[in-house]
């Protein structure tokens, strides 16, 4: 006697075919965040599976699978090092899930193939929750509902099983907010993973300034802060200035931060009044945050440092949101210097230009106060053929600040700063970049200031004794324009920087002017950037300090109350759910075509007249509708004829049960009371 037999419910081509697309997609989300060979390897055994299929050829044994998941565990340790973590995990999970749809031959095989889709999809939050990761998050969510629907609906073409996923997906949705809004939380936001030179560079902050290794500069209109003050007006754009970083040292090839004991923290004031901001800082992977020049009073948990810089106590891999207090002005008041800063901000290079030692001279000759001096180095960048370019070209590699004053006389910020700074060290005043942004845009949906990577800008600081440290900006001396329109006019000061008055006011003209194109993208730029910054403070930073804020205004007084308001919201949805499902009709479920039919013909019937008995079978209706109707009884007894084909047949035509529908609906009977 052979052992016992298991259903086995077969497996059809349509269904086989939604479930390798919602493969597809599960392994597309983790592109940009794995590396090369995890991803390329999925693509390459689902491409197989699929050729195997359309030949209907055999897939390939258990031996060659096991070969395939052990080789693929082995490069994972060989890369990573190690399986726990993130990274090599998801990595295994991609691979193996691969390997695994090469054995999908049965519905066992195709439950645990989604299954590993739905945990792929969420993986994909691991590194990331931006919007757009939701947005396809759905999009894979609704390709494996529908996949498993398809299971169970065979070999029909009908878009139910999409239908379905999507109605799945919308009645999922009031448990989900209902536990994301009154669940207790744990400090800090939901998620706790994620993140974030040569001749080619692009836009954006960065740690070091180095002047002569960019060849070419690309403009990046990647946002990475929004700012709104609180009760106080923004700053003209001339004053918004946003202090990242000071450098210090060079080697006359690159600017740097340096090493600072934390113990000299610069100026000490620490004055109320300032300009109040609220900050969604965008991820950099760094520790510095970024203020108004300058910051009197940082948010908790952030270091102060020498130049009024300040830094987070870790580093920033995902979007944090901070207040901090500055005062707006081109002067940082300080009583004295330290002696350490003093030799720092005098520090130059070994090897300097001899033209430059000689423009030096000339300048000390005549004045030595700082201010002045700060005032001639200007007055030289204005009038001895100085542009600004995105495109300064190549420098000496070995004094590329003195190629830049010299001879090209090309440059962006970084090289006015760089030369300002290092010919104000050289008539021995205390000089020192800083790097941060400056400009900004205002969102008009939202009217906050959106800072992007096209504004980063260095300007310099000159010491003045017995008062502090003044702001100076060279690149304003060249180009003024670029204080009050930020980065939007940096393809465009080039040509701006060369022209006469007249001639800058028309290429200002034309470099503000947008047609209809560019003003739809900026629309759909500022509704997106406005979704994005609702998305990062309401569900990606959404923690218990603002559950109790939101509970509160609706309320509900504290955490444990919430949870208890949770509960009894989820058993009342349990509980209508499942008593709706159980004392549910057979007449409330929905019918088919075929019996919408036959109820419709039901309908026509009676109103005629006729009173159809539930127990009667369509022969009996259909010698009933004769004796009744004797003018229709052809039409009557083939509409019921075509129902017994379709209903009872071996086989249907494809559409029998529209047409069938068209002719019950053409079908008029004379409206008498019944007999």
């Amino acid at each position: 006697m052979s052992g016992p037999q298991h259903a086995v419910m077969p497996l059809s081509t349509r269904a086989l075919n939604r479930m390798k697309l919602a493969f597809l997609f599960a392994v597309a989300g983790q592109v940009p965040h794995l590396p090369f060979w995890p991803t390329t390897m999925a693509f390459v055994l689902l491409a197989w599976r699929h050729h195997l299929d359309r030949r209907r050829r055999p897939l390939p044994p258990p031996g060659a699978r096991l070969v395939l998941a052990l080789g693929a565990c082995v490069v994972v340790y060989l890369q990573f090092g190690f399986f726990m973590g993130r990274d090599p995990g998801v990595s295994a999970l991609v691979v193996l899930a691969a390997v695994k749809l090469l054995e999908v031959r049965q519905s066992r095989d195709f439950h645990l193939m989604g299954y590993l889709c739905y945990f792929l999809t969420a993986a994909m939050f691991l590194f990331t929750q931006e919007l757009p990761a939701l947005l396809f998050g759905v999009l894979q969510l609704l390709t494996v509902n529908a996949a498993f629907l398809q299971l169970y609906a065979g070999r029909s073409r009908s878009i139910r099983p999409l239908r379905g996923a999507s109605g799945l997906l919308l009645a999922s949705i009031p448990v989900a907010v209902v536990l994301f809004v009154l669940f207790p939380r744990f400090p800090g936001p939901l998620w706790g993973l994620g993140g974030a030179g040569g001749e080619f560079g692009v836009s954006g902050f960065s740690d070091t300034l180095q002047p002569g290794s960019v060849a070419r500069m690309v403009e990046s209109q990647r946002a990475v802060l929004r700012m709104k003050v609180v009760e106080a007006e923004l700053p003209p754009p001339p004053q918004r200035y946003f202090r990242g970083l000071v450098l210090w040292l060079t080697d006359g090839r690159t600017w740097y931060p340096g090493r600072i004991r934390e113990s000299i923290t610069g100026s000490q004031r620490r004055a109320r009044g300032g300009v109040d901001q609220e900050i969604m800082l965008e991820p950099h992977g760094q520790r510095w945050l970024f203020a108004l020049d300058y910051p009197v009073r940082v948010p908790p948990g952030s270091l102060v440092g020498p130049g009024n810089v300040f830094r987070y106590h870790r580093r920033v891999e995902r979007p944090i949101r901070y207040r901090v207090d500055s005062r707006i002005g081109g002067m940082i008041p300080e009583p004295d210097l330290h002696p350490l800063l003093r030799r720092m901000a005098l520090q130059l290079p070994r090897e300097i230009n001899p033209g430059l030692r000689d423009l030096v001279e000339q300048w000390l000759e005549r004045d030595s106060d700082a201010r002045s001096l700060a005032e001639r180095v200007l007055a030289f960048f204005r009038s001895a053929g100085f542009t600004y370019s995105l495109e300064p070209g190549n420098l000496d590699p070995r004094d590329p600040v003195g190629d830049f004053l010299l001879h090209s006389r090309r440059g962006f910020c970084g090289h006015y700063a760089a030369g300002f700074a290092l010919l104000m060290r050289m008539a021995e005043v205390p000089c020192r970049i800083v790097a941060g942004y400056q400009g900004g845009e205002i969102n008009p949906v939202d009217g906050q200031l959106v800072v992007r990577d096209a504004d980063a800008h260095a300007w310099a600081e000159i010491w003045l004794e017995g008062r502090g440290w003044l702001r100076v900006d060279p690149t304003a001396a060249v180009v003024p324009e670029r204080l009050e329109y930020g980065g939007r006019l940096n393809a465009s000061l080039d040509e701006m920087a060369a022209g006469s008055p007249e001639d800058r006011s028309s290429v200002l003209r034309r470099a503000m002017a947008e047609g209809a194109l560019a003003r739809a993208w900026r629309w759909i730029r500022d509704y997106w950037d406005v979704a994005r910054n609702y998305w990062q403070t309401w569900v990606v930073r959404y923690d218990r300090y603002q559950q109790h804020g939101l509970l509160s205004r609706l309320g509900v007084r504290g955490l444990r109350s919430a949870g208890k308001l949770a509960l009894v919201l989820l058993f009342m949805v349990f509980t209508w759910r499942l008593t709706r499902w159980l004392f549910r009709s057979p007449a409330q479920r929905r019918p088919d075509l075929l019996e919408r039919c036959w109820r419709l013909l039901e309908s026509r019937l009676s109103r005629g007249g006729m009173s159809v008995e539930p127990w009667r079978g369509p022969l009996d209706v259909s010698r009933q509708a004769r004796r009744r109707f004797p003018d229709q009884a052809h039409t009557i007894d083939r509409v019921i004829q075509t129902y017994i084909r379709a209903r009872y047949g071996n086989s249907s035509e494809p559409g029998a049960g529209k047409a069938l529908l068209r002719r019950v609906r053409k079908l008029k009977l004379p409206r008498r009371s019944k007999a």
